[in-house]
């Protein structure tokens, strides 16, 4: 059985997250653990199919970076493969795979798998997807099989605890929290709506300009942002993302509605500061567990640091579940129309939401990067010694 460093000594630990070309959470994630676990004085190699130094900024001082190669990014399954099985054969005293599938063949050493959400070879129904996700199938066998005795699977919320179960029946060994970069608040609040998520359809901006166009019809005077990162590599993304700016014109809100991509992180927070609600509408429908919303929701829980009342579809979710904890901060639902009734009424009765708006900032704070660190630490050292 192999003995770790602990108490005083340096741990090795290896940090495996298969693509670090682009922003995101799980990005932020990654970024974080890499920053704590320097902190802490621990020795850090990061393995990656690529490190996007200009968009992600450069690592902490003393990070070993090892990057495969960009000819792995299209092929998403197999890059994460690779990943792993190369992983396995880094001599280190633990490893932590940050992109939620450790891809890998048993090893005596621990390994801590942070999991965003257990997707599942089903989870799309065209043959060539089926085809294609073999290695998520095959995947999906090795962790039922040897997840109890190599593997010590995190969680980024109980929704995503609870999924977890429920697929491949895994209990995780903690919920961890993704980390949270506050934005200061503004005490005087415009009438000015945000969506964030990045421009794609399964975040259904197509629903917040149908949403918007409600609001309008109604007499609201408001104005929309709708802010997200959108890759422009991608055929189907861009053709989407033009397909938003034509139905904004044939609905008639170019004037309330800006969709605005790939802000830079400064513009991103003046608007979030002064902005009084955040629509949420991203929801999938999976077969084995009907319809899910978002795992987490970093960017709705930064919202609410500065103020800004969540509404979200009211479903299964990280962000339900965790963050607003079923309706305490902030509201859910079920259509669109209940959706435009509650911004209405935020919109025009400010004064009586204004202590909901406190309850938001204060519960934000419970997911900061300190309280991420502290938790991280605590749960290497605990596994160091169980090993």
């Amino acid at each position: 059985m192999m003995v770790l460093a602990y108490e005083g000594e340096a741990l090795h630990i290896l940090v495996v997250d298969s693509d670090m070309s682009k922003l995101g959470g799980g990005r932020v994630v990654t970024l974080e653990a890499i920053r704590a676990l320097r902190m802490k004085g621990w020795d850090v190699t990061l393995l990656t199919s690529i490190y996007n130094e200009e968009l992600l900024g450069p690592l902490p001082r003393g990070v070993e970076l090892i990057e495969i190669g960009r000819g792995w990014r299209r092929f998403k399954l197999y890059r994460n493969m690779l990943c792993g099985f190369l992983g396995r054969f880094i001599e280190c005293d633990l490893a932590i795979y940050t992109y939620g599938s450790a891809f890998s063949l048993p090893s005596s050493r621990p390994t801590l798998v942070y999991v965003h959400f257990p997707t599942m070879p089903y989870d799309k129904r065209e043959a060539k997807w089926r085809l294609y996700s073999f290695p998520l199938h095959l995947n999906v066998q090795v962790t039922r099989r040897f997840s109890k005795r190599y593997y010590y699977y995190l969680t980024n919320s109980s929704f995503t605890a609870w999924t977890l179960r429920r697929r491949l029946g895994v209990a995780p060994l903690a919920v961890l929290h993704p980390p949270v970069r506050c934005i200061k608040p503004l005490r005087s609040k415009e009438d000015i709506i945000i969506t964030i998520g990045r421009i794609s359809p399964d975040k259904r901006q197509i629903e917040q300009l149908i949403a918007a166009r409600k609001l309008k019809k109604s007499g609201l005077k408001f104005h929309m942002f709708i802010i997200g990162s959108l890759n422009r590599s991608s055929r189907k993304l861009l053709s989407y993302y033009y397909s938003l700016l034509n139905l904004r014109r044939r609905l008639g809100i170019e004037d309330c509605v800006d969709i605005l991509t790939d802000l830079p992180r400064k513009e991103l927070e003046d608007i979030v500061s002064h902005a009084k609600v955040l629509l949420h509408t991203y929801r999938v429908y999976t077969r084995d567990l009907g319809w899910l919303g978002e795992h987490f929701g970093i960017a709705i829980v930064e919202s609410m640091s500065a103020g800004v009342i969540p509404i979200v579809p009211r479903l299964p979710s990280g962000v339900w579940w965790d963050v607003l904890e079923r309706g305490r901060y902030g509201f859910g639902f079920s259509t669109l129309e209940e959706a435009a009734k509650r911004i209405i009424s935020i919109m025009r009765d400010w004064e009586e939401y204004e202590g909901l708006s406190q309850m938001c900032m204060r519960r934000a704070g419970l997911f900061s990067r300190d309280l991420f660190a502290e938790k991280l630490y605590s749960l290497v050292e605990c596994v160091s010694r169980v090993s």
